[in-house]
C-alpha cells in the first residue's frame, strides 16, 4: 500500500484506479504531453517573468538537449497550462507585441513537487551528468 494516498485498503480492492476527479486526470495527462515539464523546468530554474521570445529560445532549439520544440506545441502548452491555471499570460498594447508568462502559486508548488521526482529520474536514466542542473533548481 502507498503511504500518503487518500485510500484505503479496502478500496484498492474494489478499484485498481486512482482516486482523481476528471480535473486532476486532465492536468496528469497534460504533465505527459510533450513539451510540458520542459516548460515547468525553464520557470522553475529562472524563476521569474519570461518572455515568449526567452521561452521559444530556451525550448525550440534543438541544442538544447537535443529535444527541439516546435513554436506550435510551444504555444499549445503553454495555452493548456494557462487554462489550468499553473501560469499567467500578460500580453502589453505594444508594437512590436510583448507577451510575458509567469508561473502561479499553483505552478511553483507543482514544480516544487516535481523536482525530486526530475531528479529521481536523471538518475535513473544514467543521465547524472545532468544532475548538477538540477541540484540548482529552487525547491519549495
Amino acid at each position: 500500500m502507498v503511504k500518503d494516498l487518500p485510500v484505503t485498503e479496502e478500496g484498492c480492492k474494489k478499484s485498481w484506479t486512482l482516486p482523481f476527479n476528471e480535473e486532476a486526470r486532465n492536468l496528469i495527462q497534460l504533465l505527459g504531453k510533450r513539451g510540458t515539464l520542459d516548460i515547468l523546468f525553464a520557470f522553475c530554474c529562472t524563476g521569474a517573468e519570461l518572455r515568449f521570445g526567452e521561452l521559444q529560445e530556451m525550448l525550440t532549439s534543438t541544442n538544447v538537449r537535443g529535444t527541439g520544440m516546435s513554436t506550435k506545441t510551444l504555444v499549445a502548452r503553454l495555452r493548456e497550462l494557462e487554462k489550468q491555471g499553473l501560469i499567467k499570460r500578460r500580453a502589453y498594447s505594444e508594437i512590436p507585441p510583448r507577451v510575458e508568462y509567469s508561473m502561479m502559486v499553483g505552478g511553483q508548488e507543482l514544480t516544487n513537487s516535481l523536482v525530486p521526482l526530475i531528479r529521481w529520474i536523471v538518475r535513473r536514466s544514467g543521465t547524472e551528468s545532468q544532475l548538477e542542473i538540477v541540484k540548482g533548481v529552487r525547491e519549495g
